[in-house]
């Protein structure tokens, strides 16, 4: 009932959202619409051929970085493809990145199809595979935008089809790659380093069938999974996965569509945040969600502007955030690649929920902004006053700082932290407080 009610409301011009709240409207920094092939041009991104489904943001560079099977030689399956460099304040192409055949090479059907960036900068692109024990999967890396690609991983034990989902998360050896696939595809599988370099097969969770057919977000490393599916003909919500596997929740239907591609995980204040698009049918857009509350009580905040008519059958899509201009990069497969301004959307929401009283309850807040270069703010609440203790350790338990040692009264409290001397990587911050203790992940990207 509730999908013959959407489609009506879609049928007639009024988005899914539109059942509740009104969201906010993003302002379009800007945007590149898909161009039809002609004599006088030759578009790397064009409509109706599928061939441009994924984008990455590069937070070392402030680029944009799109695959591209557009107008290559040897066509959308042959085996070249290109990796597109944008300007991520105005979306000017700056060029493209290398690519090698003999390095990257092997396609069913795609040599190149996804793509995602690691917080050091590191460029990460698979191939597609229809079935992983004909053709092995294999996972490349550029160490930066003109370094030459190395071969990172191939799969050797691998079934069923992969390379739809990608996700990368923390940077050097303790990067983590998780890998799916459409159709019915039930696992994600977990690639680690030790040396920053080659990849390693390390772990496989299993899922409910189709789960994670086009989007995972990982909210740190071993840390919980947000996947959703946009594949036709399977139709699973939006969902938060445990770090094993296991499901934690799902977004109802009526709040999100269960035909969702593309999916971000962000911070902001004391918020968590997730971004979806939604291709199925039109209008194309891209809904922002707060989650902090859990999948069950999620809200869709905002949207984006209509993305285009084209065809999109797949309702295919793809989501980066821009961490630097607190935006979103959403790519609508065969119709746009346009940067989306948060802050309005966002502001509104912090402020509006501010707390202005006593807290009901001891709570430990994600910090803002995650990731973050180099300080960050911290906020917990004490619903009485207690001794607090509030340190920094690394992901191996060594104490970095004390932030925080004395009593405090009950209330909302932020402390600033400046990791200006540390090196890149995940920091947890553990509050302690009367017999209540709690720790979260903090991201530090330089």
């Amino acid at each position: 009932m509730l999908r013959r009610i959407a489609a009506f409301i879609i049928a007639v011009g009024l988005p899914l959202s539109s059942l509740y709240a009104q969201p906010v409207v993003l302002k379009t920094n800007w945007k590149i619409d898909a161009e039809p092939t002609s004599f006088t041009n030759i578009p790397w991104f064009s409509p109706g051929d599928n061939g441009v489904r994924y984008c990455a943001y590069n937070p070392k560079t402030d680029h944009v970085l799109v695959v591209s099977r557009t107008n290559v030689t040897g066509g959308l399956t042959g085996p070249n493809a290109d990796i597109i460099i944008l300007d991520a304040a105005t979306g000017a192409k700056i060029g493209k990145m290398p690519f090698d055949p003999a390095i990257i090479k092997g396609q069913d059907p795609f040599v190149l199809l996804n793509i995602k960036c690691a917080a050091d900068g590191v460029i990460y692109a698979g191939n597609l595979v229809q079935s992983a024990t004909t053709f092995p999967f294999k996972l490349y890396r550029w160490e930066n935008e003109t370094a030459a690609p190395t071969l990172a991983f191939e799969s050797i034990q691998w079934s069923d089809r992969y390379g739809d989902a990608l996700a990368v998360i923390g940077e050097a050896n303790q990067t983590m790659i998780y890998v799916s696939g459409s159709v019915d595809q039930k696992f994600i599988n977990i690639l680690t380093t030790s040396n920053g370099i080659d990849f390693e097969w390390t772990d496989m969770l299993e899922i409910p069938p189709a789960y994670a057919s086009l989007g995972i977000a990982s909210t740190a490393p071993g840390g919980t999974l947000w996947v959703n599916n946009g594949y036709i003909t399977y139709y699973t919500p939006v969902t938060l996965l445990a770090p094993d596997g296991g499901v934690l929740g799902k977004i109802p239907y009526e709040v999100a569509d269960d035909h969702t591609s593309g999916i971000t995980y962000f911070t902001y204040e004391n918020r968590e945040y997730i971004m979806v698009f939604s291709g199925e049918m039109l209008p194309q857009k891209g809904y922002l969600l707060d989650v902090t509350d859990g999948p069950e009580s999620a809200k869709v905040i905002a949207e984006t502007p209509p993305m285009g008519s084209n065809t999109n059958e797949m309702g295919l899509g793809d989501i980066a955030y821009d961490s630097k201009r607190n935006a979103v990069i959403l790519l609508c497969t065969n119709n746009q690649i346009a940067s989306f301004d948060l802050s309005s959307a966002l502001t509104t929401k912090v402020e509006a929920e501010r707390r202005i009283t006593v807290p009901d309850r001891m709570a430990l807040y994600p910090n803002y902004p995650n990731p973050f270069n180099p300080t960050t703010t911290i906020e917990f609440s004490l619903s009485e006053a207690a001794q607090v203790s509030l340190k920094i350790y690394t992901l191996m338990g060594s104490e970095v700082v004390e932030l925080i040692d004395e009593k405090l009264a009950a209330g909302v409290h932020k402390v600033g932290w400046n990791a200006e001397n540390l090196p890149n990587g995940v920091y947890l911050y553990v509050l302690e407080a009367d017999g209540y203790k709690d720790a979260r992940k903090a991201i530090l990207m330089k």
